[in-house]
């Protein structure tokens, strides 16, 4: 059994007493660092430490403290912009990650051995590498459009499980789930096909970025790691460095917004994403950035 925080109820008392987590650290007597491991999971107070941050924040042990199963499944969201997840919808993932384990043993035989992104950084120059060594490993070239068999086929050698689904464009906030079985060494990925296509690609390669990080699933370092990821591997720099000197010799935004608009139709993903990737590129190289915002597309 391991012990984590109740990061949504620290988090809650926090926003309720007006105080930030560097005060919290200071009122404990604890490094900012030291608050932020405890909140990620990746560390648990001492006992000393622990009365005093209950203290402080007032909570009950039961309030303060999560206990759990090292078995059970491990769940990570991909969300439908600032949607929020709670830890009833966390919960109810997990209860799909139990019902799903008697299905494991018909799965066939599994890949043992995986890619994995052991130093995942969303350092520029890093993801830069990271994705082009994916499309490499996949076989396509550094501007060619990734196609869904190439990512299909990845799920299947780095033995995960795809499963669509009908959610509902308005029912429900997920765009994927993530559903990692650790004792099995299985993980299944709900995909939702009520969405616009030209982002579904993106929500994949998501997800895929969560198959090479299995350390950072559920966390939040984890969701910005894979959005990073994503875009990186669907228009890599060779695709920006491509794309950008027509960009930039355009005088107005409509222009600027009909060759983003025309990248994106090429590789069939979302024109955020392609103005996403061009911003990064800019800021990278210093470069000129584009001057429209990212609402205004």
């Amino acid at each position: 059994m391991q012990k984590i925080l109740h990061s949504d109820a620290v988090h809650n008392a926090l926003i309720k007493r007006g105080v930030t987590q560097k005060d919290l650290a200071s009122e404990v007597g604890v490094s900012a660092q030291a608050v932020t491991n405890w909140l990620k999971g990746k560390d648990f107070p001492r006992p000393s430490a622990l009365l005093k941050l209950a203290a402080t924040l007032q909570l009950s042990f039961e309030e303060l403290v999560s206990t759990t199963d090292t078995n059970q499944p491990i769940v990570a969201f991909r969300k439908k912009g600032a949607a929020i997840t709670t830890n009833a919808h966390i919960n109810k993932a997990k209860e799909i990650g139990v019902l799903l384990k008697p299905l494991v043993p018909y799965l066939g035989r599994q890949q043992t051995l995986r890619t994995l992104i052991t130093r995942p950084s969303t350092e520029y120059d890093k993801l830069q590498s990271a994705a082009l060594e994916t499309r490499r490993r996949l076989g396509i070239g550094e501007q060619a459009v990734l196609g869904y068999e190439s990512l299909i086929g990845e799920f299947r050698n780095s033995g995960a499980v795809l499963m669509p689904v009908m959610w509902g464009a308005k029912q429900r906030h997920e765009n994927a789930v993530h559903i990692r079985l650790p004792k099995e060494d299985v993980t299944f990925i709900l995909l939702n096909l009520d969405t616009r296509l030209e982002d579904f690609k993106f929500w994949m390669a998501h997800e895929l970025a969560h198959i090479y990080t299995p350390d950072l699933a559920g966390t939040e370092e984890g969701e910005d790691y894979a959005d990073a990821f994503a875009g990186a591997l669907l228009f890599p720099e060779p695709c920006v460095e491509a794309c950008y000197p027509a960009i930039s010799r355009k005088r107005n935004e409509q222009s600027v917004i009909k060759t983003l608009f025309n990248c994106a139709r090429e590789h069939f993903i979302s024109i955020n994403t392609i103005y996403r990737q061009v911003q990064d590129f800019a800021r990278a190289r210093q470069l000129p950035a584009l001057k429209i915002a990212e609402n205004e597309l």
